[in-house]
């Protein structure tokens, strides 16, 4: 990201965090609590495990370390929040539940027959394909990540061959930065409040 939008100076913009007041239209796939992230004018949503209501500016996620998982999750905010402002990422929302079936129809076609690992918690494409995931990377022929992966301590290698699936709305921007696959079929370019 730093090397995409140097010179443009968006990294001086503020970037400001803020926890959804209600928790709706969610992606089944990720887990925690949406956040509205708001850059430029755009809004991105975005799912946490580490929730924060803050204003920063992504200049200070160039030079951080990332060793914890609270700053992993920021960056990834972050990102998520240029990739919507930048037209990186077209997800900017989850689908509504009425596309769930449709949705996991889509990533099961995706995934097929390939031996799977799993970054993140993903309950129900792991329950649906219990008896394809591996227990190290280095057996599969594909890896699925969630957002919540990219806050596990794990020793995978992002830089590896094994192809990777990015998958949820949140994963937008990331997927594009890593350039490699990312489903979400059903995520919408605007979050359409709905009513409870």
């Amino acid at each position: 990201m730093q090397t995409l939008t140097d010179g443009c100076g968006y990294e001086k913009n503020s970037i400001t965090f803020t926890e959804e007041k209600e928790q709706h239209d969610r992606c089944p796939y990720e887990i925690g609590t949406i956040m509205t992230i708001s850059f430029g004018g755009k809004n991105t949503y975005f799912s946490s495990t580490h929730p924060q209501n803050v204003t920063t500016k992504p200049e200070y996620m160039f030079s951080a370390a990332l060793t914890s998982p609270t700053h992993r999750a920021s960056a990834a905010a972050i990102i998520a929040g240029m990739s919507g402002f930048l037209c990186f990422s077209r997800i900017l929302g989850a689908c509504t539940e009425e596309c769930h079936q449709d949705c996991i129809e889509s990533i099961k076609k995706q995934i097929g027959a390939k031996s799977i690992y799993c970054l993140g918690e993903m309950k129900q494409i792991r329950d649906l394909i219990s008896a394809q995931i591996v227990t190290e990377p280095a057996d599969a022929e594909l890896i699925l990540l969630t957002v919540d992966g990219l806050n596990q301590d794990t020793t995978y290698n992002f830089e590896s061959k094994t192809p990777m699936l990015c998958i949820g709305p949140s994963m937008g921007g990331i997927a594009s930065l890593l350039e490699c696959g990312h489903s979400c079929p059903c995520g919408r370019t605007t979050k359409q409040q709905t009513e409870l």
